[in-house]
């Protein structure tokens, strides 16, 4: 397996949509137990939950459900609910917040990898955050709008 470098933009490692994104976090948090933090500019925490759903039951976007596939979306959601997942939907965050926020998740939870979904482009937060990363010896993974 590849080693992911300290920092990265997520489309180096062929993560190029929010559904590429929600696979990463799904295996991460759910199937592998690694606690992960996870900063949504755009869409809600209910919005990003609903993603999550629908990597696993990805026949929830139809109209229809057959009950195994609701009884399997709501077997996912109590998994979830379980899951070290620490999810954020603040809309453009400051740099000193984010900081923040990573600094008191790993403290309070041991999160050492940190995904951030449609941040926007820039060359200060790219610095910003490869310092935070090395600093606090983190993972961070961007994609970016």
């Amino acid at each position: 397996m590849e080693k992911i470098q300290i920092f990265g933009d997520a489309s180096k490692y062929g993560i190029t949509t929010t559904t590429d994104l929600m696979a990463m976090v799904k295996t991460l948090a759910i199937d592998k137990k690694i606690p992960v933090g996870m900063f949504s500019t755009q869409a809600s925490n209910v919005q990003v939950v609903n993603q999550l759903v629908c990597t696993s039951v990805p026949e929830i976007r139809n109209e229809r459900l057959s009950k195994q596939q609701w009884e399997k979306a709501s077997d996912f959601l109590g998994i979830l609910q379980d899951a070290p997942l620490y999810l954020d939907d603040t809309p453009e965050p400051s740099l000193s917040s984010i900081k923040e926020k990573i600094m008191q998740l790993k403290e309070e939870h041991g999160v050492k990898v940190f995904v951030f979904d449609r941040l926007p482009q820039s060359c200060e937060d790219n610095t910003v955050l490869e310092e935070i990363a090395r600093t606090y010896d983190i993972v961070i993974l961007v994609r970016r709008v």
